[in-house]
């Protein structure tokens, strides 16, 4: 038996995958935010370099998505929440 699925529900399925894959991130992202491992001014370059097997996988994941957020944006996102909770804006 061949289960043959339309292009439309492979699309579907394709954008939920990538959208769990991004929150899991900003998840994760906002985990080290609150441990302080990543602050207000930090660099993405930096913060890039010191991630974690598990976060780089959910890095890597995001990254090969079709659509949506990057991880520079995502964690541009937590650097800018994390400006305004110390208001370095």
């Amino acid at each position: 038996m061949v289960i043959i699925i339309v292009p439309q529900v492979q699309d579907e399925i394709r954008r939920r995958k990538e959208g769990q894959n991004r929150i899991r991130l900003r998840e994760m992202l906002r985990d080290q935010l609150r441990e302080g491992v990543i602050h207000g001014k930090m660099a993405y370059k930096e913060w890039l370099e010191g991630v974690g097997v598990e976060m780089g996988e959910a890095v890597r994941r995001v990254e090969g998505n079709e659509g949506g957020s990057r991880p520079w944006e995502m964690f541009m996102d937590v650097v800018e929440e994390a400006e305004g909770e110390i208001g370095l804006e």
